[in-house]
């Protein structure tokens, strides 16, 4: 380092004379403080050589950091482009798992649809099996009631027959009595109704004569 101009004689007569301090004090402070101005006191062209390093110490980081950074971004986009192949592959192999899964699902699904296709034929055929057994049963046991009631139709109808025909031949001769009754009665009525149909011609014959005239 650069020593700093110090007048040593001048601050001896001072200490001497203004501080009232003996020639060796007053020799003994001035060396020591010339002593540390020496050592640690900068000067401008310290000060100024001290900048020159700290620009170049600067310039030195900011390119090592601007290294730096582009090392990064390098580093950076080389493990973006790793992971977006990692990503890709992944994306790969997990459409081809899917695919497989749907395949085999696909698969499972048919064969789960022709098991219930297969099931529902063999119960429908079980059902048509039983419901035409019941219509059989059910014809048989209609047929045997239409028999039982055509039986014992034409049994009523027996029964109803001997009845209006006994009914018949009672009117029938209650018939012939009332005729054997009414035949005077009807021979008097034929009479008296010649009769009148006779006065009642010769009433409208006078009242037409009677109009014209």
């Amino acid at each position: 380092m650069t020593a700093v101009p110090f007048d040593t004689l001048r601050l001896t007569k001072a200490l001497r004379e203004k501080a009232h301090f003996t020639q060796e004090q007053a020799e003994g402070l001035t060396e020591a403080l010339s002593e540390s101005f020496e050592e640690h006191v900068a000067t401008k062209r310290d000060i100024s050589d001290m900048q020159s390093g700290l620009k170049q110490d600067i310039a030195e980081l900011r390119s090592e950091v601007k290294q730096d950074i582009a090392d990064l971004r390098s580093e950076v986009k080389q493990e973006i482009a790793d992971l977006r192949s990692e990503v890709k592959q992944e994306i790969a192999d997990l459409r081809s798992e899917v695919k497989q899964d749907i395949a085999e699902l696909r698969s499972e699904v048919k064969q789960d649809i022709a098991e219930l296709r297969s099931e529902v034929k063999q119960e429908m055929g079980d059902l048509r099996s039983d419901v035409k057994q019941e219509i059989a049963d059910l014809r048989s046991g209609l047929k045997q009631e239409m028999g039982d009631l055509r039986s014992d139709v034409k049994q009523e109808i027996t029964v109803l027959r001997q009845e209006v025909d006994r009914l018949d031949a009672k009117f029938a001769a209650k018939f012939n009595q009332l005729e054997a009754k009414f035949e005077p009665l009807e021979l008097r009525l034929t009479v008296k109704l010649g009769t009148i149909v006779a006065a009642i011609v010769s009433v409208a014959i006078l009242f037409i004569k009677f109009v014209h005239v």
